[in-house]
């Protein structure tokens, strides 16, 4: 199985390991289920909130971080 990292490196791309985040989030998700998740040796951080292109990402996806910006 190619890992993530193994096939930005093949397609040139860049991954910037210390802004890389994940949130589980669905209708029928645990929300605190913890993942143990690594890229290139480097452990993920589980968070519940995150920014992507500018917009805050919840993990309930109620854009409630959003609001509270403006």
């Amino acid at each position: 199985m190619l890992q993530l990292y193994d096939c930005f490196k093949v397609n040139k791309l860049s991954l910037n390991v210390d802004k890389t985040c994940y949130s589980v989030f669905g209708p029928n998700c645990k929300k605190d289920l913890a993942l143990n998740l690594h890229i290139n040796g480097k452990a993920i951080q589980n968070v519940t909130c995150c920014k992507y292109l500018g917009i805050m990402i919840d993990s309930d996806l109620k854009w409630k971080h959003e609001l509270i910006r403006r």
